[in-house]
């Protein structure tokens, strides 16, 4: 009997072991179930703290950041963004758990997720307005001409941002007819796949149309997947699948990274009491990944998404009192963290040129960054590069003398002022090419020309 009561107490154990939960012992080794997890407790305990303060996401944001911290699998976990938590594990992995703020349609607000909406740059339609950009005279070129033919617009958002569907097609028409001899390849959803991250070198000019964080950028389409009943290697199976055979062993490397978002209508009465767990996990190509990729010395590069011209190497992590569900406060300081900027990891790649939001003040740091805004960029850049203009230039007003800028709405948590602008080689331009016909953008007709010198 002793030794049958002893054998029930070692399965018991046995069994205990092997269970999976946010609170368990460290895995010895990187585990993407335990990421999983992780990310599913922050999901729930998001929704319960949304609740406690009545709808304020941003105090929910920041209580499940501080209950992650006391978490023994975490090593730390840091708010940046408002709408951001940084997860860090013990193993070494991170993840990273955003509220997406969205619209009246259920639309992004932001390039990124997070944020409030700031009403000035919003306006798609305007964005996309053909004359939304004109141009002074006559382009200003350079000596170098950017000689690569191909562009590549790369657009792994995930059905979250309508201004990039709207804008794909009208890039693309900017670029066909603008006489410069250019063809272009769309990437999006799927085919945005972290594998063609790596063909970025065989081209002209990239534009990357996609969420983004301090230290990496959307890839693929989100999956949506309820890890609680799946083992280490049904997750690995799974996402394998879905976005190609290297999967498992990239997200345990960490250059790919899983994240969670949950969609948030703050404005709307009660969204916290209705609001479901959709367990939506998407994948981000990180700065590490960035580092292994091959060099892009005859590219252009427009990085379209949130914090795209992050090149300091610190975060400072505002403090901040919290009021927790047990009635005491907690007053945390501030935190200097340490972050592979995006605009970093990509001018290591000697592109020609790099283009990304950034901040003035602090210096290198950047933001969120609305969809209208984004878009206005876009149009600028490609209007101006189509026309001649050098890589200097491109990104500017039409005057030619000041960056676009987006201004700082602390009210809607967009602190700072962010701006369009350039990184590298500022003396490049593309060339138009002599042709015997062209199609007339404004009726879309084919007409006869001839051709005076150039």
């Amino acid at each position: 009997m002793k030794t049958l009561k002893l054998i029930a107490l070692v399965a018991l154990a046995f069994t205990f072991s092997r269970c999976k939960s946010p609170t368990a012992v460290q895995t010895a080794q990187p585990s993407i179930l335990e990421v999983a997890t992780v990310l599913d407790s922050a999901e729930s305990k998001f929704i319960e703290y949304a609740q406690f303060t009545n709808g304020d996401p941003w105090k929910a944001i920041d209580l499940t950041a501080y209950w992650l911290r006391q978490q023994p699998t975490v090593e730390t976990a840091y708010v940046f963004g408002d709408s951001y938590i940084k997860i860090v594990l013990r193993s070494g992995l991170k993840t990273t758990f955003i509220f997406d703020e969205v619209n009246d349609s259920g639309y992004s607000k932001f390039r990124g997720g997070g944020g409030g909406e700031n009403n000035e740059t919003t306006n798609i339609v305007e964005a996309l307005t053909p004359n939304v950009v004109p141009l002074s005279g006559n382009a200003i070129a350079s000596k170098n001409k950017i000689t690569n033919k191909h562009v590549l617009i790369f657009a792994a958002e995930d059905g979250t941002l309508p201004g990039v569907t709207q804008q794909i097609p009208i890039t693309k028409k900017l670029i066909e007819n603008a006489n410069v001899g250019l063809d272009v390849r769309v990437l999006i959803q799927r085919d945005a796949s972290y594998e063609a991250v790596n063909t970025f070198k065989d081209y002209g000019l990239v534009i990357i149309d996609t969420h983004g964080l301090p230290d990496a950028f959307l890839v693929g389409t989100p999956t949506f997947l309820n890890y609680k009943s799946l083992s280490e290697q049904d997750i690995i199976a799974l996402l394998s699948k879905e976005y190609g055979p290297l999967t498992g062993a990239k997200l345990a490397s960490g250059s790919l990274e899983l994240a969670a978002t949950v969609k948030v209508k703050a404005g709307k009465p009660d969204w916290q009491k209705i609001i479901a767990m959709e367990r939506s996990r998407k994948l981000f190509y990180t700065t590490k990944y960035l580092d292994e990729t091959p060099q892009m010395p005859n590219t252009v590069v427009l990085g379209n998404m949130c914090y795209s011209g992050w090149t300091s190497p610190t975060m400072t992590v505002k403090g901040r009192t919290l009021d927790l569900p047990n009635g005491k406060s907690v007053n945390l300081p501030d935190t200097v963290v340490a972050v592979n900027g995006i605009a970093t990891a990509f001018l290591k790649k000697n592109p020609i040129s790099y283009y990304g939001f950034a901040k003035n003040t602090p210096a290198g740091e950047s933001r969120p960054v609305t969809d209208g805004f984004a878009l206005t960029c876009e149009k600028t850049l490609v209007t101006r590069l189509m026309n001649g203009d050098s890589t200097e230039k491109s990104h500017l007003d039409a005057n030619n003398d000041k960056e676009q800028f987006e201004k700082a709405s602390p009210i809607d948590h967009l602190e700072g002022d962010l701006y369009f602008k350039h990184f590298a080689s500022n003396d490049y331009s593309y060339e138009k090419t002599c042709v015997d016909t062209f199609t007339d953008a404004r009726d879309g007709q084919k007409y006869k020309a001839v051709c005076i010198g150039k």
